[in-house]
This record gives C-alpha cells, sequence and structure tokens, in this order.
C-alpha cells in the first residue's frame, strides 16, 4: 500500500520544481483499484502551490473501481490550485469524478495544466471545476484527444462556484 496519512496517493510538492511523477506503463497493464470510503474520496492528488512550475505528472495508467460496489465513488485524479502539470494517456472508469480540478485554499488556482490520451468513462462527473474557497481562476488549461462517455444524467464537463463564481477562461478543448 503506498497511500498517504489521508488515504490518497499525493504526488507532492506546493513550491516551484517540487512533486513526483507516477508513471506506469500503460493503461492496459498498470492498473489503480480503488476503494473509495465516499462520494469524494480522493486517489491522486496534485496540490498547488498556484503560479509554480512544476514536476508532477501522471501518465500510462488506469484507475477503475475496486469492484462494483465502489462505482460511482471517489474522484480519479484531483487537482488544487495545482499550475503546469500533466496528465496523459490515462483511463478513468465508474468513478463519481473523473477530472476533478478546485481551488480550495486561499489565493489558489488551478492553471496551464495539460491532459492529454484521456478516457473518462462513465463517470458522473467526467471533468469538474470547482471553487470551493480559492481563487476563481481557471485559465490556460489545456484538454487534448479527451473522451468523455457519461452515465445517464451525469455531466462531461461541470463547473460549480461553492464560494463564489468559476471563470474558466482561455481553455483548449479538444475532445
Amino acid at each position: 500500500q503506498i497511500l498517504g496519512p489521508r488515504g490518497e496517493l499525493d504526488l507532492g510538492g506546493g513550491s516551484s520544481f517540487t512533486g513526483v511523477a507516477l508513471l506506469g506503463e500503460d493503461w492496459v497493464y498498470t492498473k489503480l483499484l480503488f476503494k473509495p470510503a465516499t462520494s469524494t474520496s480522493k486517489l491522486i492528488c496534485l496540490r498547488g502551490g498556484s503560479v509554480t512550475h512544476t514536476n508532477k505528472f501522471v501518465k500510462g495508467l488506469s484507475i477503475e473501481p475496486f469492484s462494483n460496489a465502489y462505482n460511482g465513488m471517489g474522484s480519479g485524479i484531483w487537482l488544487d490550485g495545482q499550475d503546469f502539470a500533466v496528465v496523459d494517456e490515462v483511463v478513468i472508469k465508474n468513478l463519481n469524478y473523473g477530472l476533478h480540478i478546485t481551488n480550495t485554499h486561499a489565493g489558489s488556482f488551478s492553471e496551464f495544466n495539460t491532459f492529454m490520451n484521456i478516457r473518462l468513462l462513465d463517470c458522473i462527473h467526467g471533468i469538474a471545476f470547482e471553487r470551493n474557497g480559492g481563487n476563481d481562476s481557471f485559465h490556460g488549461n489545456r484538454f487534448h484527444d479527451v473522451l468523455i462517455n457519461i452515465p445517464e444524467n451525469g455531466y462531461g464537463i461541470y463547473s460549480k462556484g461553492i464560494t463564489g463564481v468559476n471563470y474558466i477562461y482561455n481553455n483548449y478543448f479538444r475532445i
């Protein structure tokens, strides 16, 4: 087991050029089986430093529930106040949130992240932008070759401003 004290796989960092990469062989042979305790439990966490470059990236793996009992629960990849991270060649299946991009602490914003070659399959929220205490800015994120299949009553791209409005601008969506 490689989870941190919160039960999450935290890639660390918070200041410039800190954090680690999570690199699998590919999305067929590297599978992370997730047992979320709640609908918002997180598996892979990338926490910022806003305005900082990072070494954090996730590549070549799939994330899915451990069993059908966990379908519709948890967040596959959660970014909070993270800038300049890369997520590439990832499949996320049957969770509540596939990609959950948040700003939750004072002054934090999630900008200039790159998401490439991603399959979000039957997640209730494919891509979610959420402000809950942080800055309103979700600027300059890039989504290349992202496929989103949603279940009935699901959301492909979802935005929620809990503590104020969200500004999702100058993002590139090739999905």
